[in-house]
């Protein structure tokens, strides 16, 4: 089994363009990790600038504008998920499942958690109380044959 070595045809990594690399050469050069690497040079052999931008860039952040009245934020400013998340009380991907789609945010959506569909706090009670009543419910659930 031979290793592949890739050819690079472009202008940012000069040291690059000497002879043949492999992926993990490549690696080391642009700082890409191996795995982003082979995904991007899947079914070809040739090593192009396009390929090799920078990996994980920054994402734009999204940011909604308030409308409304309250104690923390203002009317007409945009704010970003984790902000209203921490305001409100609630989990981040809650607030983003509650906010999602829409162009402005109001204060219904800061509401606090609804403690009927919250899983804290909620504990399964038996009646059940000695390890001889779970054990002989376990039988006495089963089919009689």
């Amino acid at each position: 089994m031979s290793i592949l070595k890739y050819e690079y045809k472009g202008e940012k990594y000069p040291e690059l363009r000497r002879k043949l690399h492999t992926i993990t050469e490549v690696s080391k050069i642009t700082g890409i990790p191996n795995n982003a690497l082979r995904n991007r040079l899947r079914n070809t052999d040739l090593i192009t600038d396009k390929l090799l931008y920078p990996h994980n860039l920054p994402r734009k952040v999204l940011k909604i504008e308030f409308t409304g009245e309250h104690h923390v934020f203002v009317d007409g400013v945009s704010y970003t998920t984790g902000e209203y998340a921490t305001a409100a009380g609630v989990d981040s991907s809650t607030m983003w499942g509650r906010i999602r789609g829409k162009s402005f945010v109001t204060p219904h959506d800061l509401r606090a958690p609804d403690p009927k569909y919250s899983k804290k706090g909620c504990f399964y009670e038996s009646n059940l109380e000695t390890r001889l009543e779970r054990y002989s419910q376990k039988y006495l659930s089963r089919k009689l044959v």
